[in-house]
């Protein structure tokens, strides 16, 4: 039923945020627990929840192995995408529309984390190679990740000495169009369009999602904050 629906929602949201805590706090045992639970709760695979899975692995080993991991995320990518492939056709709906463009988001976190891990251990091509595919289709992607995608882009460029590959990157950054969510109060009113961020418009919900970001940082290069955070949780 709706109700049965609405509260096993808000019972996977309350534990994705549990287990976001626990991963912040370095409680990576409890942190697995609960992205178990979560996905229990999901009852099939869920890209998001495998991802965040083998991450907070990845933390509770010390970060040690980045190879193995690298190796696990692509399986993890293949899986979604060979599901998808069979999912194709039979989502019409507007709900399942709805879910598809979540899963692609996920897939897009995943993907820069794989491109994190390759540029961690020196397999530069790679690291461009899927650095390049998440750029060409970076429009309707996250804004917080897409600056992600954008300024790694250029420091493959430049590690590779090829400043002449990073015009369309510059270009695109420079647009004023570019990251309206994120640096709306640096970037100059554009006629006809309202920035997003006032009330209402899903803001808090989109700034939720940005800790599942993986950062540059030495020791957490493929480290993405749990992505099972409420935004993600809310995928029944």
């Amino acid at each position: 039923s709706f109700a049965q629906g609405g509260a096993r929602a808000m019972s996977t949201t309350n534990v994705a945020r549990d287990a976001f805590d626990a991963f912040h706090s370095g409680d990576n045992s409890k942190c697995g627990q609960l992205l178990e639970q979560i996905s229990g709760f999901k009852g099939s695979f869920d890209v998001k929840v495998a991802h965040n899975k083998l991450l907070n692995e990845y933390y509770k080993s010390g970060c040690s192995e980045p190879q193995h991991l690298l190796t696990q995320l692509t399986q993890a990518y293949d899986r979604a995408r060979e599901r998808d492939k069979k999912d194709k056709g039979r989502k019409k709906r507007d709900d399942d529309e709805e879910d598809m463009y979540r899963e692609d988001e996920d897939l897009g976190v995943l993907r820069y984390n794989q491109a994190l891990l390759c540029l961690q251990l020196r397999q530069h091509a790679q690291a461009t190679l899927i650095l390049e595919e998440l750029f060409e289709n970076i429009e309707p992607i996250d804004d917080f990740l897409a600056i992600k995608i954008c300024f790694l882009l250029l420091e493959l460029c430049l590690l590779q000495r090829e400043p002449e590959q990073a015009v369309a990157v510059l270009a695109y950054l420079e647009k004023p169009t570019a990251f309206l969510t994120v640096l709306r109060s640096e970037r100059p009113a554009v006629k006809g369009m309202d920035p997003p961020g006032g009330e209402g418009d899903g803001s808090d919900a989109k700034g939720e999602r940005t800790a599942e970001i993986a950062t540059t940082e030495p020791k957490a290069a493929a480290a993405a904050a749990v992505a099972a955070v409420a935004a993600a949780a809310a995928a029944t």
